[in-house]
């Protein structure tokens, strides 16, 4: 579904309406049109060879993009290696591109690995001077996440000469998704009390389950996780798919989502549409946005939370429709629709003010910091990132303080307040650690090295 589909469900008007203001970009690509004149201005501001990783959920939104730089003066050489011959001639491909005047190179990677790919990857980053030099033009290398991650696993030595203050997301403007995060109602409880309370009395699932949830919002995923298989190894009882649905909420609350996890997601979502259970089916739905947000694919996610929020409004479910709302208006924000996601935020912010004072309240804060961020105002920003991080740490939420920690250091970052953000990104850095949660680890990582190449 497109932003303007997502304005519908926000009570906001979209920007489907600005696409007849471009010329070769069709109706349904005009959220994207912040995100495409970002890449065009970077683009001017790169003399001869450089690398600009680019985040796009589909090849539609790619070939839309090569379309729209073309018009708009660029030349565009696609490249899209999809078979293992392909991507073991990626190299003498790019050797023999001709781009020239104004030309650009796009290579468009895919959302699994084919055969053959690492094989390349490796194969180009033992030329990529030579090729920097045959070249000698913008190279943007787009795709999935995965994709991304992938190449700057097998090609560091390529990935280096990637210009981060000129990249789609530069340092903190465009916010990376967070981990999986919990609510008040959700986590209702003191995991230690519960858990005496289950290791004395009946070990029903209920309890058990009460009991994983208290921990996960403590952000002690491994005690968490250890209590489901627990659950799991109790063969008296039978199959429960509730346990598969938070089993993969916690995988998320450490990790990026996996092809595995879109399985087990699609088994759940088959089962209780058989079932009948609507709740149950929407339930999902808000999971799956929440896999597609954090996989990249904003489209799908913005599709999946319309879908399940208007089921849980017409359930009168207003917890789970806030959380619908908050994530819509992350997606959103990082399609470049402030004021959509400004919309949703507000409607989250309504409800969750009201059912989850303290956390549910620092989760928006936080919204509505990235959305001033990413509209330079960076102050407003940092103050709201600070409020949300004070939240945190009231009610033990350290998943969440990380969050907002690695939230704080884009605007210092940008403010050019360097020791700040590095102190931020540190702080963020040491809690993922503590709590395990590798994909915050990850993108922390990334910052902190980002803030010591401006530091020189």
């Amino acid at each position: 579904m497109s932003a303007a589909g997502a304005a519908g469900a926000a009570g906001a008007a979209g920007a489907a309406g600005a696409a007849g203001a471009w010329r070769a970009l069709p109706r349904w690509a005009s959220p994207y049109l912040p995100r495409f004149q970002e890449i065009l201005h970077a683009l001017s501001l790169i003399d001869g060879f450089a690398l600009m990783p680019v985040d796009v959920p589909s090849e539609d939104v790619a070939h839309a993009l090569a379309a729209w730089l073309t018009a708009e003066g660029r030349r565009v050489t696609l490249i899209e290696p999809a078979t293992e011959e392909a991507w073991r001639g990626l190299t003498p491909a790019l050797f023999e591109a001709k781009p020239g005047a104004e030309g650009v190179v796009m290579v468009l990677g895919p959302r699994k690995e084919p055969p053959g790919m690492m094989w390349g990857l490796r194969l180009l980053n033992q030329r990529r001077d030579s090729m920097g030099k045959r070249l000698g033009c913008p190279l943007l290398w787009s795709g999935p996440w995965a994709f991304l991650d992938a190449t700057w696993q097998a090609a560091p030595d390529l990935w280096s000469v990637a210009d981060v203050t000129k990249r789609l997301e530069a340092p903190g403007r465009a916010p990376p998704p967070y981990p999986m995060e919990w609510t008040d109602e959700e986590i209702a409880g003191d995991p230690e009390d519960l858990m005496k309370f289950y290791q004395v009395g009946p070990k029903t699932r209920e309890i058990a389950l009460r009991v994983v949830k208290a921990y996960a919002g403590k952000s002690a995923f491994m005690m968490a996780r250890g209590l489901l298989t627990e659950i799991y190894q109790d063969t008296q009882s039978p199959p429960d798919m509730r346990i598969d649905s938070l089993s993969l909420r916690l995988n998320l609350c450490i990790r990026r989502p996996t092809e595995r996890d879109r399985e087990c997601l699609k088994s759940l979502e088959d089962s209780y549409k058989v079932l009948g259970d609507r709740l149950g089916v929407a339930e999902l739905m808000l999971l799956r946005g929440d896999v597609e947000g954090l996989s990249g694919d904003l489209e799908a996610a913005l599709s999946a939370y319309c879908d399940a929020v208007d089921i849980f409004r017409a359930s009168s479910d207003r917890l789970n429709e806030a959380r619908c709302l908050r994530g819509l208006g992350h997606a959103l924000v990082r399609l470049g629709e402030p004021e959509t996601a400004e919309a949703a935020y507000e409607q989250a912010a309504a409800i969750l003010r009201r059912f989850s004072p303290h956390r549910g309240e620092a989760h928006v804060l936080r919204g509505l910091g990235d959305l001033r961020l990413v509209t330079d105002r960076l102050t407003e920003a940092r103050q709201l990132y600070e409020q949300a991080l004070a939240l945190y740490r009231d009610v033990g939420d350290r998943l969440g303080e990380a969050n907002a920690q690695r939230s704080l250091g884009a605007p210092f970052f940008l403010l050019e307040d360097l020791d700040a953000a590095d102190a931020a990104y540190r702080e963020a850095l040491r809690i993922y650690r503590e709590i395990g949660a590798l994909e915050g680890e990850r993108i922390t990582t990334d910052r902190l090295a980002e803030v010591a190449q401006e530091k020189g």
